[in-house]
């Protein structure tokens, strides 16, 4: 807030939320990759699923009234949930 004003305090906290989905993203995608195992099935189903994950957890959201920062925790769980699943659908396919 010195440097840029109290007007970017807000993108501070959110940008704390949304750090936990990008570490898990950095460290799962390049490890996690369904594609180099020929599965591109499983990828696009964890694909519609991680969209539908996303879309209800906004949704509902908005349903509980959530504010901005709460809602863009949620989605940043959501996030880190898909990125748990695709890093379980690697282990189990890869062996």
């Amino acid at each position: 807030s010195r440097i840029f004003g109290l007007q970017w305090l807000a993108a501070g906290s959110y940008a704390r939320l949304l750090a936990v989905w990008v570490f898990f993203g950095l460290v799962i995608s390049p490890i996690a990759s369904l594609n180099v195992l020929e599965r591109q099935d499983l990828f696009l189903l964890w694909n519609v699923g991680r969209s539908i994950l996303t879309v209800g957890g906004l949704f509902l959201s908005h349903r509980l009234g959530l504010g901005p920062q709460q809602a863009i925790g949620v989605y940043s769980l959501c996030m880190v949930i898909a990125y748990m699943v695709i890093a379980l659908l690697w282990l189990c396919n890869s062996a």
